[in-house]
């Protein structure tokens, strides 16, 4: 029984240490985001006034808080003690960008974290043009994926969800000259891309193939 509640408060505790650290990826200064001993306290109040604490985050609130992808689901799903660190930080966390707003900001262009999360494979190599390309790519500890293709393509922006840890997904494409842009918003909070660059082959790659 009390080494159930010591992992129920541990675990409490470190759900809201790793949203912390989310929001302060996003943009909030550390002075924002209450301290570890408010967290504890957090934590050790456990599920007292949970009402509450739910009626300070109002619908449109929590609306909010899902079009900046701090949240996901139903306020029902959080423990206690993370809808208390969320009305803490409330009014800094209204102020952050929505999730469009954040993918059309400038990101870290194929740094070494974003090779870290996306793998991408392009099948077939060797194109003709018009020919349906498929860009293959994993995602690890990826939460949204926002996709966009050079006009060339003729596709609309894609933007996804990624439900698990790991995902493979897929896109297909007319192959072309032409870049598409992988938009990754990490679960850790971080933005990144991740640049993959289709191109034709020169008439001396098709020979060279076709023999």
């Amino acid at each position: 029984m009390i080494a159930a509640i010591i992992d129920r408060f541990y675990a409490a505790v470190e759900k809201q240490q790793a949203l912390g650290r989310q929001v302060t990826h996003r943009g909030l200064q550390p002075s924002q985001v209450p301290s570890e001993n408010l967290m504890l306290a957090y934590a050790a109040l456990g599920d007292h006034d949970r009402a509450g604490v739910m009626q300070k985050l109002s619908a449109d609130s929590w609306q909010a808080l899902e079009e900046r992808a701090i949240v996901r689901g139903e306020m029902s799903d959080f423990s206690t003690p993370e809808l208390r660190l969320l009305t803490a930080m409330l009014p800094a966390l209204l102020a952050l960008p929505d999730l469009d707003e954040l993918f059309e900001a400038p990101a870290m262009t194929n740094s070494p974290e974003a090779i870290e999360v996306i793998r991408v494979r392009i099948k077939p190599q060797n194109p003709l043009w018009g020919q349906p390309v498929r860009l293959e790519y994993e995602l690890n500890s990826v939460a949204y994926v926002r996709i966009r293709a050079d006009d060339v393509f003729m596709r609309r922006p894609l933007t996804r969800y990624i439900e698990n840890e790991t995902e493979c997904r897929y896109i297909e494409l007319p192959a072309d000259n032409g870049e598409v842009v992988f938009t990754l918003l990490t679960r850790n909070g971080r933005v990144l891309e991740h640049r993959e660059t289709l191109q034709l082959p020169t008439w001396e790659e098709d020979l060279a193939y076709e023999r």
